[in-house]
Formats: C-alpha cells, sequence, structure tokens
C-alpha cells in the first residue's frame, strides 16, 4: 500500500470505531474481506479482497447453532414507576472477601430525580447500576468510603465503561464526575502490628487520587486508542477530591500531577486522628458538597488500620440517608444518622461467624474491632433516632448464611422502627414511608 494512504486509511478506521460505538452500523459491512476497502470509500466486492487477495469467508457459520439449542434470554432492565421518585438503590450487599454467587459487592446509589450519586463502587457496580435502570448520564459523583478493594474495586469500570463520544446523549457519563474518598495515610498497620515488607513502600496506604491515577496508567493503550477514536479524554472525566485529616501523610499523588488529573483536598479538621491511635475521634460532621439536590456530609469512623474510613450523609429534600461504610461501632455514626430517615449500615453476625468454623478470638478481638454486630446496628439506630434501618455488606455474606427474619430480631433487640434486610438492586423509597 502506498505510504500516501495511510492517514486516510486511520481516519476512516476512526470514523468506524466511534459509528459502531454509538450504534449506528448500517454504513459498514463487517465481514472481514470486505471491511478494508469499504474504509477506504469503495463499494465491498464479491470476489477477493482487492488489498489482500484472500477470498471472502462464508457469510453464514459453517457451525450454525442447533435448533435445538435456544437462544440466550436478556433480562430488561427493572421498570420504575416513577423515575422521579428519590430513592436508594442497593447496587451491592455484600461483604468480602470472597466473592460469592448470587450477591455483588457493596455499591448504593442514591437517586434524586435525574442526579444520581453513588457511594463505594465494589464487585459488580458497573453491571448494577445499568441493570437497576439508572443512566449513566445522570450520575453527578462518586463517594469512596475507604480503600479496601470490595468498596473501590470497580471505580475506574464507570469511566472506562461510561465514557461516550456523545456523552449523556449518547448514554455516556456528564463531562466531569466528582470522585471524593479517603486521602493518603502514612500509618500502615494491620489487625494491631506493622506490616513487613509492604507491597508499594513509596505509598503503602494510597488514597483516592493514587487508586485512579494508577488505574488509568494501566489502561493506558485502551484509552489512548479511544482518546483518537474521539472518546473523551479521561484525566478531563474526573474531579478528584481527597478527604484528609491533619495527622496523615496529604502529599499529593505524584502519578496523578503527572497525569494532569484534577486532584484537591479537603481537610476534616482533626488534628488527634490516626490507625495507630485514634481513628475516629468524636467529631461533628462536614460538610464536603452541595448541590441543587443533595448536601452531602462526611465523617471519620472505626475501621481498623483502614484509615482514614468515612461515612456519609445525604440530605435531600425528601429525606435524609446516612451510608455508615466499614465501621465498628461508633459515636460518630450516631452523630452524623441522628435524626435521619434512613441509616444503611453495614452489619455482622458473629455468632454465624464462629458457628461457620472461624476462630472464635479472631471473631471477638478482630472483627468485632472493625464491623458492627446485628445487635450493635440497632443500638446505633436507636441512639440516632433513625426512623429506618436498612442492612448491607453482610457478614457472611453468602444469601441465606444468616435468614432474613434473624437479622431482623437481632437489629430488633434494642430497635424499634423498620428494619430492612438489604438485597442488590432493591429500591427503597426516600419520603415516602
Amino acid at each position: 500500500m502506498p505510504v500516501n494512504q495511510i492517514p486516510t486509511r486511520v481516519t476512516a478506521a476512526q470514523e468506524f470505531y466511534v459509528r459502531l460505538m454509538r450504534g449506528d452500523h448500517s454504513p459498514f459491512h463487517l465481514c472481514a474481506h470486505s471491511l478494508t476497502p469499504t474504509l477506504l470509500g469503495a463499494e465491498p466486492q464479491d470476489g477477493p479482497n482487492p488489498l489482500t487477495g484472500d477470498q471472502p469467508p462464508p457469510l453464514v457459520p459453517s457451525n450454525p447453532r442447533p435448533e435445538s439449542v435456544p437462544e440466550p434470554q436478556i433480562q430488561d432492565a427493572p421498570k420504575i414507576e416513577d423515575a422521579s421518585q428519590p430513592r436508594v438503590v442497593l447496587l451491592g450487599t455484600g461483604g468480602g472477601p470472597p466473592a460469592v454467587a448470587h450477591r455483588a459487592n457493596t455499591a448504593t446509589a442514591v437517586a434524586i430525580g435525574d442526579a444520581v450519586y453513588v457511594v463505594d463502587c465494589g464487585r459488580g457496580a458497573v453491571s448494577a447500576y445499568v441493570n437497576a435502570g439508572l443512566s449513566l448520564g445522570h450520575l453527578r459523583a462518586i463517594f469512596v468510603t475507604h480503600m479496601h478493594a470490595d468498596h473501590n474495586g470497580e471505580l475506574i469500570n464507570f469511566f472506562l465503561y461510561g465514557l461516550h463520544p456523545q456523552g449523556p446523549a449518547g448514554g455516556g457519563l456528564p463531562a466531569r464526575i466528582q470522585v471524593f474518598g479517603p486521602g493518603r495515610s502514612d500509618e500502615l498497620i494491620a489487625m494491631g502490628a506493622p506490616i513487613e515488607s509492604p507491597i508499594c513502600p513509596s505509598a503503602p496506604m494510597s488514597g483516592t487520587a493514587d487508586l485512579l491515577s494508577h488505574s488509568i496508567a494501566a489502561h493506558a493503550g485502551h484509552l489512548n486508542v479511544a482518546k483518537a477514536a474521539g472518546f473523551p479524554d479521561i484525566r478531563e472525566a474526573i474531579a478528584v477530591t481527597e478527604l484528609t485529616v491533619a495527622t496523615a501523610d496529604n502529599q499529593a499523588s505524584p502519578l496523578a500531577a503527572d497525569l494532569g488529573l484534577q486532584v484537591v483536598t479537603a481537610d476534616l479538621g482533626v488534628v488527634d486522628a490516626g490507625a495507630n491511635s485514634e481513628p475516629a475521634p468524636a467529631m461533628d460532621p462536614v460538610v464536603i458538597m452541595e448541590d441543587d439536590r443533595v448536601r452531602v456530609s462526611a465523617i471519620l469512623v472505626p475501621h481498623g488500620g483502614m484509615f482514614p474510613a468515612l461515612a456519609y450523609r445525604f440530605d435531600t429534600d425528601s429525606g435524609s440517608v446516612v451510608v455508615s461504610g466499614d465501621t465498628a461501632k461508633s459515636e460518630n455514626v450516631v452523630a452524623l444518622a441522628a435524626g435521619s430517615d434512613l441509616l444503611l449500615h453495614e452489619v455482622m453476625d458473629a455468632e454465624a461467624m464462629i458457628a461457620s468454623g472461624m476462630p472464635e478470638q479472631f471473631v471477638r478481638e478482630i472483627l468485632l474491632q472493625v464491623h458492627t454486630d446485628s445487635v450493635e446496628v440497632g443500638e446505633v439506630g436507636s441512639e440516632a433516632g433513625v426512623k429506618r434501618i436498612a442492612l448491607h455488606h453482610f457478614v457472611p455474606s453468602q444469601p441465606g448464611a444468616v435468614g432474613d427474619d434473624q437479622w431482623r430480631r437481632q437489629v430488633s433487640r434494642h430497635y424499634d422502627g423498620e428494619v430492612i434486610v438489604g438485597q442488590d438492586l432493591m429500591s427503597i423509597p426516600l419520603g415516602t414511608h
């Protein structure tokens, strides 16, 4: 091929890729022998490929699907009777690891009309988001509670699969999404002891900007090709706000700076907090974001060496919801949830974990220092005066390991309000109970 034809072919290929991703297949013949001449402006030929001499492949497969094998059925997204109804959608309700069948990891959407706010992005979050009938074009912000993978493992996927040349009009993300989450910590402990030979010693307790920037770098090949084909530049689609405390390492991510990723920090105003001291000292909630639909506040919660760890409150005209994040029983959650309409709280059945064979000492001295037992969840709801409690981030996470009635009985031991046992894709209305 003459060298001077190559730019024309590349430009046509870019056009093909963009139009294909937009769902417009009509101008293109997708069989292999006719793709190249069509891109170069020629009509497809019935004979050999004029550039390669290859004969065209058959237009039907040589081994068609037997008639006895049914075509796969694709379920429609759940119907939403009133998309304007403010609601909380449980995208995933499992604590993890390990991965279990029929339950995704923790992720939650707060939908206020045509504005959606996501809290945590565990395994399965993006698929659950679209399966719930939510539009990526309505996503405004993502909030990460802490840096465990079952809460942030799919953060980058919202951008890898959500960016689209036509933006919201084509089902893709808006021009820029705000991402809020923990900043770095310079304290590295696990189960009360320092960690020897840490992975990535330059940033062993990474922050939200680290996670995103290294994920972008790992997918640079895909992202550069997509960018050349007309997709948005991922670096311009993300605005990170790292929530920090004065005692933590607030150094900005060097890679984020190299990428040109927009990163700012917001100090939570706490000077005596730390993984090795007090991870969640008593404090007042801090407003971190406010727009025309919601005001979002954050507070520190205790989750062992995973510091800082956060809980979030969303106040709307239709009601308020608090997402506890992973936490031991905490007075800060009580303060944040005071008078709220819905408390979405993580939950663990310690006795079920022991009965499953987990050593009792590990459950009582380790797990209960970083998670909240079901009876304690009821105590938190009662002390905060919340109207309803919804349970998620189940430990154990296998569906049916603890019955729904058992979860309700345990939480209701010290709580008189409604207890909702969460399920994946459950939608909980705000303001109509």
